[in-house]
């Protein structure tokens, strides 16, 4: 066979299969836009960058072993993929970490064109969901920057695929390995996902209460998930992952809880943050009992201050510019999403999935704390396009109708780009 005879073969494959056609085309876009925006507004760095390149240079340098060295609450996933990535492509460290964002980037898209897909089961919804996750604004800013959010939003979207193909698997204990494995990945993409992976597991028991045994196995497979990450750990960095770890883990999330207790609305710019560090003596623990004690009612108002900053389109310090742009943007997302539940409801599955991953994030945020350029809302904000994209459904629909109403030959002089004078 010719290699144009193999082209034509391939292509007559992906027309027969619309869904992959989509994908591709999705992948092709968002791709187009990051290289777009590497293009015009270049490589930033941010306060974390640093840390990041370092870490990946040392793994460059060391080898797997410095694996054990690596801060398993500072998305120790991002520097290893950096390093993986100026590896096998050559490149040095902040040129690899582009690459492996517009490469993320594209196959987050797609992941949510799968995602989309799961839930509606029609065409259309899918690409539209595929060309908002590829043009995303806020998902392009962050892709500039050499920081762990792309790779995250790529992990949390595989994350929820794999989760949704365990729900209809007719192979529990393979497809909950797999789901596992994916859930994990999110925690190593950024420690953030710590609520995001509980509430994927609240949402597949809530799906597998009425069959003990599919729940069992897909529990044996996500525990053997377990297993297998933590060999491969002791493989790579020579022990056994042990009590610092655990202890390490543990103090990060009483500390962003504390943090959570000192946040200010008035902190949100960047020329003043209200955070001390927490207690001298370093016990967080005892610092978040006591001041919840004393003062439960500031606990409750700081989750509600949190909530509307988590969520909110614009914040006080933005230009007139800068809201204008994001109240474009959000509210028709926001009120799609809306429409989107209204009309599909709680009915299926999938929609779960989606509906408690969204509660995952927000409800970290609202209990530790909001950052204050709202980069933790991103994750959200990928969970709410597929369900953006249902609620579109009526926009689409009119002008489908609007065009069929039209006459057959100005359809066809349409389509062709020919006006009449």
């Amino acid at each position: 066979m010719t290699m144009s005879a193999r082209w034509r073969a391939a292509i007559a494959r992906v027309a027969d299969r619309p869904l992959l056609a989509i994908a591709i085309a999705i992948a092709t876009v968002a791709a187009t836009a990051r290289l777009a925006s590497l293009a015009i507004f270049g490589v930033r760095l941010g306060a974390d960058s640093y840390y990041y390149l370092g870490t990946a240079e040392r793994l460059l340098d060391v080898g797997p072993s410095a694996v054990a060295h690596i801060d398993l609450v500072s998305a120790p996933l991002y520097p290893l993929s950096i390093a993986v990535a100026a590896s096998v492509l050559h490149l040095d460290s902040i040129a690899a970490a582009m690459a492996l964002q517009v490469l993320a980037g594209a196959l987050t898209a797609v992941l949510v064109v799968r995602i989309t897909d799961r839930v509606g089961r029609s065409l259309v919804p899918s690409a539209i969901a595929g060309v908002i996750a590829a043009v995303d604004p806020s998902f392009l800013f962050w892709g500039d920057y050499v920081l762990s959010e792309t790779l995250f939003l790529l992990a949390v979207a595989f994350a929820v695929d794999r989760a949704m193909a365990l729900i209809r698997s007719s192979r529990p204990i393979l497809d909950g390995f797999v789901a596992g494995i994916a859930l994990l990945v999110a925690l190593a993409a950024r420690s953030t996902a710590l609520a995001f992976a509980f509430a994927i597991v609240v949402a597949l028991v809530i799906t597998f209460r009425g069959d003990p045994r599919r729940m069992v196995e897909a529990a044996a497979g996500g525990a053997l998930a377990l297993a297998s990450v933590i060999v491969a750990f002791t493989v790579s960095a020579g022990s056994l992952p042990g009590a610092a770890h655990v202890d390490r883990v543990v103090r990060y999330v009483w500390s962003a809880v504390y943090m959570g207790l000192e946040w200010t609305e008035q902190g949100r710019a960047t020329n003043g943050v209200d955070l001390t560090g927490g207690p001298v003596d370093g016990d967080h623990r005892r610092a978040v009992i006591e001041w919840v004690s004393a003062d439960p009612m500031h606990f409750f108002l700081q989750m509600f201050r949190k909530l509307r900053t988590f969520w909110s389109p614009v914040l006080p310090e933005f230009s007139y510019r800068h809201a204008a742009l994001n109240l474009a943007w959000y509210v028709p997302l926001y009120a799609t999403t809306l429409n989107g539940l209204r009309s599909i409801g709680l009915r299926t599955a999938e929609v779960v999935v989606l509906v408690l991953g969204i509660a995952g994030f927000t409800l970290q945020a609202m209990i530790t704390f909001v950052d204050y350029d709202q980069r933790f809302r991103l994750p959200a904000e990928l969970l709410l396009i597929p369900l953006a994209s249902l609620g579109a459904r009526p926009l689409y629909e009119a002008v489908e109708r609007a065009w069929r109403r039209r006459p057959a030959s100005e359809r066809r002089q349409a389509a062709a780009g020919v006006t009449e004078e």
